[in-house]
């Protein structure tokens, strides 16, 4: 369990690094007063990115809790990310308390981006299931010819 935490503590940060960088570049194109913002406060802007990025990917570690439903492992997973967002968001100035607007906006595209992350690791898990069976199934047809 430990080496998993540690992996996706990692998996966190550099998530954390790719998010800040490519979000301002993609507002420096369609909104550059807030790329110049972002850019003003680098060190806390990554520091923000960073730390909500820690918080969702450390929060994925609920998925690796078998008895759960779907369902039920993602919810944990955003209350767990939107948790450490809000901390960070509030204690590090990001929101005030009386813009509730950016608050929510922030909220649904940190959980959207959740959501696509947790779309490919459910694509790719699948993808590596259907090759596994599918070498079961040559191994078991080549174990009924030999037996033949």
């Amino acid at each position: 369990m430990t080496k998993l935490i540690m992996k996706n503590l990692i998996f966190g940060i550099a998530l954390g690094c790719f998010l800040f960088v490519a979000s301002t570049l993609v507002f420096n194109l369609i909104a550059p007063e807030i790329a110049i913002a972002l850019l003003d406060e680098f060190t806390i802007s990554a520091f923000r990115f960073i730390l909500i990025s820690i918080g969702f990917s450390v929060g994925s570690i609920v998925h690796e809790i078998e008895y759960l439903r779907t369902g039920v492992k993602l919810i944990i997973h955003a209350a767990i990310g939107v948790g450490v967002l809000l901390i960070v968001g509030f204690t590090t100035d990001l929101f005030s308390s009386e813009n509730y607007n950016t608050i929510i906006t922030t909220v649904i595209v940190s959980v959207l981006v959740m959501l696509i992350v947790r779309f490919v690791y459910y694509i790719r898990e699948k993808d590596e299931v259907r090759k596994i069976n599918k070498r079961l199934q040559e191994q078991s047809s080549e174990k009924k010819l030999d037996t033949e």
